[in-house]
């Protein structure tokens, strides 16, 4: 019987070790992609955020909070039309995070390179709320890639 409370005792200390040592306090989700040269359009290009709707996969849209609302999380823009850089608010379950995506024209290649950066603070002591937001995190970057996806899809067809 002691054996067994001793050994019990050693897999939870290694499983809670485990956690903490494996599943980052920061979880940064970043992509860089190659667009269409119609993706740096100074008028609907990548970074205009008020032309988003043409091309982002949402099931809701909310003008005057100029939110969009998809499966699982909602997309608020927060500044767009910078120079070369849009930044928004991503909402999933009670994770928020703010979204960046930066557009840089290669005049060589006539090409966009679309970079989008996003981080998830998961700087959390309790390990079953770690291990929950590592895979919220995984639900929202596969949600990013969708939307990355028909961006390129909407560009490629600008052309």
């Amino acid at each position: 019987m002691k054996y067994l409370k001793i050994t019990f005792a050693i897999i939870f200390i290694a499983a809670f070790y485990f956690v903490y040592l494996f599943i980052p306090s920061k979880i940064v989700i970043k992509g860089l992609d190659n667009f269409p040269k119609s993706a740096y359009d100074g008028e609907k290009g990548i970074v205009q955020t008020q032309y988003w709707d043409k091309w982002m996969p949402f099931k809701q849209k909310d003008d005057k909070t100029s939110t969009f609302t998809f499966d699982n999380c909602t997309l608020r823009v927060d500044k767009g039309g910078m120079i070369d850089n849009a930044k928004s608010i991503l909402q999933i379950e009670d994770i928020e995070t703010k979204l960046t995506i930066s557009a840089y024209y290669d005049t060589e290649k006539a090409i966009t390179a679309v970079l989008y950066d996003c981080t998830v603070n998961n700087n959390t002591m309790n390990p079953i709320k770690r291990i929950e937001n590592y895979y919220t995190a995984k639900k929202l970057e596969k949600q990013i890639k969708e939307i990355m996806q028909a961006a390129k899809v909407y560009y490629s067809k600008q052309q």
